[in-house]
């Protein structure tokens, strides 16, 4: 299973350390900054990663809440029929992000509480299938 994962560019170690746990439980994962070729132009990368990909995820932040590429790549995510997990990374008072409300969200705390949630979500995904 390829996952793609979305998130902003100030969460990148928090994510690089949950892409290095769904490596390690055998799944293959890209993001916007994944795999781009030389000259590539962005749209023509996002649109091949997220093809190719059988489940989006999505780290919610204080900085992800607002930046454009992360609500671009989830307009298309819920506009598509392609599974889709929204994570919820938040402190205790932390605020839903408004477009999360009414959505599903999971909320963690750590890398490794997200990999676990995937990996059940994975595995409830392959049930119904």
């Amino acid at each position: 299973m390829k996952i793609f994962l979305s998130y902003a560019p100030a969460d990148r170690p928090w994510t690089n350390e949950l892409a290095s746990l769904l490596i390690s439980a055998g799944l293959a994962v890209s993001s916007r900054e994944t795999e781009i070729r030389l000259g590539e132009d962005w749209e023509d990368h996002f649109r091949r990663v997220f093809n190719a990909s059988d489940l989006m995820v999505f780290i919610f932040t204080e900085h992800s809440a607002g930046n454009p590429n992360v609500l671009f790549e989830l307009g298309v995510a819920l506009g598509s029929k392609k599974p889709t997990r929204a994570l919820w990374v938040a402190s205790e008072t932390s605020e839903v992000p408004a477009i999360l409300k009414g959505r599903r969200l999971v909320r963690v705390q750590t890398p490794q509480e997200a990999a676990k949630q995937i990996n059940a979500f994975i595995s409830e995904q392959m049930a119904v299938a």
